[in-house]
């Protein structure tokens, strides 16, 4: 008996190759919408001292709007807030600092779970291998055979 979801040989939960890409673009639209707002928030907080008005369930729409206005990120986010938030060079300079230190506790993250786990280091992959030996059959010891 196994616990945990039902794995097909593919690794996809029985998903189509659509299904997958489409699971995974919605979860990348998340990820960036969510990052972008979360840039703002941030944004927002060191400019002005207060927090964005409109709540995180905009950030698709911002994502959207930001493409649009990319010199003027402000006016990405919906009226309310964009008294609250600083110019483009701020605006993402303090993008790209979140992004540095993402990716920055990912790495470490991923260093903590492979030492951990065992995975990390090759220095000891050499030593986890075992002892290969090479035994002879009876009878042939020292000489050797081709063919």
């Amino acid at each position: 008996m196994t616990s945990g979801p039902d794995l097909q040989a593919s690794g996809s939960f029985g998903l189509s190759p659509g299904e997958c890409l489409a699971a995974f673009a919605l979860g990348a639209l998340v990820i960036v919408s969510s990052l972008v707002w979360i840039a703002g928030e941030v944004a927002a907080l060191l400019a002005s001292g207060e927090p964005l008005r409109s709540g995180v369930t905009a950030a698709q729409g911002t994502l959207l709007r930001l493409t649009r206005h990319g010199s003027d990120p402000a006016l990405a986010w919906p009226a309310a807030d964009r008294a609250v938030l600083p110019g483009p060079v701020v605006f993402y300079a303090i993008g790209l600092v979140l992004l540095v230190l993402l990716f920055s506790a990912l790495f470490v993250a991923l260093r903590v779970y492979a030492r951990i786990s065992g995975g990390a280091g090759r220095e000891r992959d050499a030593r986890a291998l075992p002892v290969l030996a090479i035994y002879a059959p009876s009878g042939s010891a020292g000489r050797s055979r081709a063919g």
